[in-house]
């Protein structure tokens, strides 16, 4: 009888567990953020991954009701503001805007990043991919992608070719051109894709591989001659502008995107707040006004689950591991 008793209180007070734990995260769901979020951006301010950390901040703050700021720590191929995320409390207060660069391209290809991006963050959302250019300068004498292969096979490194910098997206995505076509160029690293394509303009290189946002500009005053959209489909500042699928280069489809977009967390990040923070950004990302801006600087938003993203990066990693097998690239 005594221990029928015992088993009764048990049955009874594990009942009583489960609602409790529940409440309690559901407490803290709707408590969350109890004070000011930093969004930490692995470039310098004025950059295009500064100029969205800014812009998701700003709609991010009137729905979370709490003051999101951004803090711009670069440098190291944005290691320096992964170590910042990564020394800071999983408690969704810190925050960091990952590119395509640190979480499949440079991770693909590197075999010396202290972090493994599938291990070192909690996924909380994609924002939206980026569409790149190739271009010259318009004494190149080449005026399509398969011309600029042959060119550069026939004259070995005598065009060089400017990105944002070693491990940068245009550099890892000149990488993957060069190794996929055969084309010889020589890399000139510069300090931000704006930079590269002011020097091609000016002939101080020939080639660039940048987002079409730096170039764009040039483009339209034919300072420089877009050759192809590193995207999936035609950007659409440039319509006449072939995208890699219709170059008619075998397998170059595969190049894109040129870069994407996502918010991360420190790993162990705790479920309600993930939860919490994809459901505000797939909100921000359908605001009609937010889609135009996007599109102002030529990004796609694209709202997905954490799941969803955390699926697109493990492919993304599995496409540039197999051309880090093939190029060796000292950085």
């Amino acid at each position: 009888m005594f221990l029928k008793s015992i088993r009764s209180i048990l049955v009874i007070a594990a009942a009583l567990v489960v609602p409790t734990v529940s409440m309690a995260q559901a407490a803290s769901d709707t408590a969350y953020p109890t004070r000011p979020l930093r969004l930490i951006v692995g470039f310098a301010a004025g950059s295009s991954a500064d100029a969205l950390a800014r812009l998701y901040a700003q709609k991010l703050s009137e729905v979370l009701g709490q003051t999101v700021y951004v803090e711009n720590k670069p440098g190291a191929g944005q290691i320096n503001a992964i170590r910042t995320l990564q020394m800071s409390p999983a408690d969704g207060h810190t925050i960091y805007l990952a590119t395509g660069s640190s979480l499949s391209q440079g991770p693909g290809i590197r075999k010396d990043l202290p972090y493994d991006p599938l291990k070192a963050f909690s996924f909380i959302g994609h924002l939206g991919t980026a569409g790149g250019m190739i271009y010259v300068h318009p004494d190149v004498p080449v005026r399509t992608v398969g011309e600029l292969i042959t060119y550069s096979k026939e004259n070995p490194n005598k065009l060089s070719y400017g990105t944002a910098g070693v491990g940068s997206a245009g550099h890892l995505g000149a990488e993957f051109f060069m190794n996929l076509t055969g084309a010889k160029l020589f890399h000139v690293p510069f300090k931000s894709d704006p930079e590269a394509a002011r020097e091609v303009a000016a002939g101080t290189v020939q080639v660039a591989f940048t987002l079409g946002r730096a170039m764009a500009p040039l483009a339209e005053a034919n300072k420089v001659r877009p050759l192809m959209a590193i995207n999936a489909k035609r950007l659409s500042f440039l319509p006449n502008v072939p995208s890699a699928s219709e170059t008619g280069v075998k397998d170059l489809e595969s190049i894109g995107p040129f870069t994407y977009y996502g918010l991360v967390g420190p790993t162990g990040l705790p479920a309600p707040i993930i939860d919490k923070l994809n459901r505000a950004i797939n909100q921000i990302s359908a605001q009609p006004d937010l889609v135009t801006q996007l599109q102002n600087y030529f990004i796609d938003p694209m709202p997905a689950t954490p799941h969803q993203f955390q699926s697109f990066v493990e492919k993304e990693i599995a496409k540039w591991r197999k051309v880090g097998n093939n190029v060796k690239i000292e950085f």
